[in-house]
């Protein structure tokens, strides 16, 4: 069943660019391209501050950027619908109370325009829904889908052993590609 639930795609085209230009919290545009060639990037979209099991997805997604862990300095871009009043509150709140920082870029996408296409609000049998379901994207250095998880039951997240297997193969990928042919 879980390996049915994953999807790895290894020879997908370049992901589409956050054309839609949103900004981060800090007011500065996000888009895929910053990140070509230098670092692979997780793309995260969320439910909601709102959401239980988002919130718990993007605590263990901090936990396993962290040194010494397999993600280590990739950097997580978390979009949502949530306003960035929402964001900062929520942020500091999880901070202030369980002591957890989260370093993510965070993007507000109030309307769903970007959302809607790259995650189009359906379920796993392609019927309409009235949110986006929750779905994690790992992107190589070349911008392409290295590993994409969504599920139609927005309480399943991926496993984060999952997604730490993902970038273990995703790195010796890069690494052979970046190594010279032996003749």
């Amino acid at each position: 069943m879980q390996s049915f639930l994953l999807a790895l795609v290894l020879l997908a085209p370049p992901a589409p660019g956050f054309d839609v230009n949103l900004p981060d919290r800090e007011g500065k545009p996000v888009t895929l391209a910053e990140y070509r060639g230098k670092s692979p990037v997780v793309v995260v979209f969320y439910r909601g501050s709102w959401c239980y099991y988002c919130v718990d997805q993007l605590t263990q997604l901090e936990r396993a950027t962290a040194k010494g862990e397999p993600l280590e300095g990739v950097p997580v871009i978390a979009i949502s619908p949530d306003g960035y009043a929402k964001t900062d509150a929520f942020v500091k709140e999880l901070a202030r109370t369980k002591g957890e920082a989260l370093r993510h870029r965070f993007v507000s996408d109030p309307s769903r325009t970007f959302a809607a296409r790259y995650n189009p609000p359906v379920d796993g049998n392609g019927v309409p829904t009235a949110a986006a379901l929750p779905k994690v994207v790992l992107l190589g250095r070349d911008g392409r889908e290295a590993w994409t998880y969504s599920e139609s039951h927005f309480q399943v997240r991926p496993l984060r052993e999952a997604l730490a297997e993902a970038m273990r193969r995703l790195r010796a990928e890069e690494e052979a590609a970046a190594s010279p042919a032996k003749p």
